[in-house]
């Protein structure tokens, strides 16, 4: 059944994300985004653009700067030229038998040099019998100079229109007139050459190969010296045979005649380069798609959802961050991958919804789970360690009421004598030292991430285990502990001499299984434990009292240190209401040699032979303030043997 509990983030998931498809899919239509959607086209153009299978059966020739200057200096050719010259230019081209020459050049004027210069240029493209000429107007001739209209075997329609922002990135192959494009022109322009669908006046969306001079490129003068030399019997600098076969465009490149077009790939490309493009897209019948509006919108959509959806049941901010990162790069990538195959598919819409969706799911979080962080940092951050408080953020569920059984370490603390030294200080000086006492022997629990239960006047209870799982939750303990009576031997003089007390403490640890949770109502509870192993720990920490111990630790927590910390088994004692022994350790800090010996007259007292251990405790007397007490115990059983000794000491005070 579905978790009502995550229904309401799943509603708030989908109401923001679809809030932010809609404002994405909003500034798509409205046009908002497609300058920025221009740039990431300019991106994918550049670095996927490559040469085609029919790239190299076209060839460009450019009348170039280079060659208006050597028109200029060495036939003292004015611009513009006399038509005579391209006369040239078809001659060299006849030796190589090209398939199509493509004029990209208007002739709508008669030629300045008089009749004769049309006629002679008509006359050589008519005996080619494969030139295209371009037009502007509508009519009969298409604004061209009819002589030179009537020669070639085809008017193609130029004038293409960029995109709003200068660019040419579509192409329009067949006019509503009827006129073909330059490309389709020179691919018609051979009677065997199967024409291809178009639609008319329908953009094509170019597949650019590369950057200026991607098709072989010739400057027009190279070309005119080549076909002179060869008439004169000598080696071009070009070679005829480069031509064969192949689809040949002919236009300015020249900065000063202003044919110079603005592509995804260049600031600047001839405008012939731009129709080669076309005619090799034609070839390998490889124009790109659009995706249109369906595919655009579901995207759109899947992204912002996801998003929205995401980042509400994340809550945290790292997490948010991460699904960012991972989904953020995911519709440029998706781009990227459908222009390789073929299709336009725009990355800004999704990309701007997930961002929309991140913002606006991170202000519902904010707004939501932003206050109820505030209140668990403020209700438990003086109880648990900040990595413990980040963990309960993560998952608040943790604070449900309820517990589990889990073995945890569990360590009781009491100061000596604390109602004589209350009686004997104001309350505000009582509340002053408390609250100090307290605070550093909080401070060390909390950086060992031991979790403080509650505090009962003097004592502190605390636990390490839960809620974090901590496989050294024993050393933890005794870490903490030993820490603590160091701390508060070098606060005992400030205390002295501020309240005239001198404050001791007892701590009892123990390690077993207990009932973790939160325990109470609805509207108020606490983070606690109970069970036997939690009353245990309190009783070791009285019964230092009787071994004149600090520290007592139970061996299911000794069996569980890392042993960085020296123990010493001191005893086995049966407390009241259980039936089952319980072996003690404390710190030993006397060395080994007298740790080994106090082991041996250990062993004495279990076995019962009190004589021998007596001896043995009081040759340690001097350096362990435990063995003195074991004297003091074995006297008592010497004067009044026990009926049945197991080793056992019975603790009869709670």
């Amino acid at each position: 059944m579905f978790d009502v509990k995550r229904r309401r983030p799943l509603l708030a998931g989908l109401l923001l994300g679809a809030v932010a498809v809609a404002v994405a899919l909003g500034g798509w239509a409205s046009g908002v985004l497609q300058p920025f959607e221009n740039l990431t086209w300019s991106w994918r153009v550049r670095l996927l653009a490559a040469p085609g299978p029919a790239t190299e059966r076209i060839r460009i020739i450019t009348l170039d700067q280079a060659s208006l200057d050597w028109g200029r200096t060495e036939n003292g050719l004015g611009w513009p030229w006399p038509r005579e010259t391209y006369t040239y230019l078809l001659d060299f081209l006849a030796r190589a038998k090209p398939r199509t020459i493509a004029f990209d050049i208007l002739f709508c004027e008669p030629s300045v040099y008089g009749v004769e210069d049309d006629r002679r240029l008509a006359q050589r493209i008519r005996e080619s019998g494969n030139v295209v000429l371009v037009h502007k107007a509508l009519g009969r001739t298409g604004g061209v100079v009819p002589e030179l209209a009537a020669s070639a075997v085809s008017l193609a329609h130029v004038g293409e229109t960029p995109d709003d922002d200068g660019i040419f990135r579509r192409l329009v192959l067949r006019h509503g007139d009827g006129r073909p494009s330059l490309a389709l022109a020179a691919l018609l322009a051979r009677p065997a050459q199967v024409p291809p669908t178009v639609v008319a006046d329908h953009p094509y969306l170019l597949r650019y190969r590369g950057p200026a001079g991607t098709f072989p490129t010739y400057s027009l003068a190279a070309i005119v010296r080549s076909e002179l030399l060869l008439r004169e019997g000598k080696k071009p600098t070009v070679d005829p045979a480069l031509f064969r076969d192949s689809y040949v465009f002919l236009g300015f490149s020249a900065p000063g005649l202003l044919d110079l077009r603005a592509t995804p790939t260049d600031g600047v490309m001839p405008g012939a380069e731009v129709h080669a493009t076309a005619l090799s897209n034609l070839l390998a019948r490889d124009f790109l798609a659009g995706v249109g509006w369906p595919v655009v919108g579901l995207t759109t959509l899947f992204f912002g959802l996801v998003t929205g959806i995401g980042i509400v049941f994340a809550s945290r901010p790292l997490r948010s961050l991460a699904i960012v990162i991972l989904l953020a790069p995911m519709p440029i990538a998706a781009g990227f991958a459908a222009y390789k195959v073929g299709f336009w598919l725009p990355v800004l819409p999704a990309t701007v919804a997930i961002m929309g969706a991140a913002g606006l799911a991170l202000l519902w979080n904010q707004a939501t789970e932003g206050r109820q962080r505030s209140y668990l940092k403020k209700v438990f951050g003086q109880y648990l360690h900040p990595s413990v408080i980040e963990q309960l953020l993560a998952d608040p569920r943790q604070l449900a009421l309820g517990g589990q059984k889990k073995e945890l370490t569990i360590l009781f603390s009491d100061l000596q004598g604390f109602t004589t030294i209350s009686e004997r200080l104001t309350p505000e000086q009582l509340t002053a030292l408390l609250n100090d006492y307290l605070s550093e022997m909080s401070e060390i629990i909390l950086a060992e991430e031991g979790t403080i239960d509650k505090y009962e006047g003097d004592a502190i209870i605390a636990f390490w285990n839960a809620p974090l799982d901590q496989p050294d939750h024993a050393s933890r303990a005794l870490r903490a502990a030993m820490r603590c009576q160091q701390r508060l031997a070098e606060l005992r003089p400030r205390y002295h001499e501020g309240y005239g007390v001198a404050l001791h403490m007892r701590i009892g640890i123990n390690t077993g299984e207990a009932v973790v949770g939160n325990m109470g109502s609805s509207k108020r509870f606490n983070y606690t434990v109970l069970g036997d192993a939690v009353n245990l720990a309190a009783r070791l920490e009285g019964i230092n009292k009787q071994f004149a111990t600090s520290i007592l630790l139970t061996g299911a927590t000794a069996q569980q240190t890392d042993h960085s910390i020296p123990l010493c088994e001191i005893a086995t004692v049966r407390v009241v209401g259980k039936n089952k022994p319980t072996r003690l350790f404390t710190p030993w800090a006397a060395g080994a040699t007298a740790g080994e010996r106090f082991r041996q007259a250990l062993a004495f007292f279990y076995a019962g032979d009190f004589a021998a251990a007596r001896e043995a405790f009081a040759a340690l007397a001097a350096e362990s303030v435990i063995a003195g007490r074991y004297v003091e115990r074995c006297d008592q059983l010497l004067a009044t043997p026990p009926a049945d000794w197991d080793g056992v000491v019975a603790i009869t005070e709670k």
